[in-house]
C-alpha cells in the first residue's frame, strides 16, 4: 500500500488470500500460498514493482525460513 500510494496507483479493490499447509512431522505450518487479486486499471509498469514489493515486505522477511512461502498475483 505504502508503495502504491506513492507512485500513485490505485489499489482499492485488492483481495488477498492465504492458505496455510501443514507439514506432517514435526506438526507445523510448512507451506504458505499467499495470492493477491488485483484490480484493474494498474499500469504494466506497476505489476513487477508491487510483486517484488510484496515479496520483500517486512512482513515476508519476518516469516521463518523453514516455511516455504509461495506469492501469487493475478492482474485484472
Amino acid at each position: 500500500g505504502i508503495v502504491a500510494r506513492r507512485k500513485g496507483w490505485a489499489i482499492e479493490g485488492t483481495r488477498v488470500r492465504v492458505e496455510k499447509h501443514m507439514s506432517e512431522s514435526p506438526r507445523r505450518v510448512g507451506r504458505l500460498v499467499v495470492r493477491f487479486e488485483m484490480p484493474g486499471g494498474l499500469p504494466a509498469e506497476s505489476h513487477a514493482t508491487l510483486e517484488e514489493t510484496a515479496r520483500t515486505c517486512p512482513v515476508a522477511q519476518s516469516i521463518h525460513p523453514d516455511i516455504d512461502l509461495e506469492v501469487q498475483f493475478r492482474w485484472a
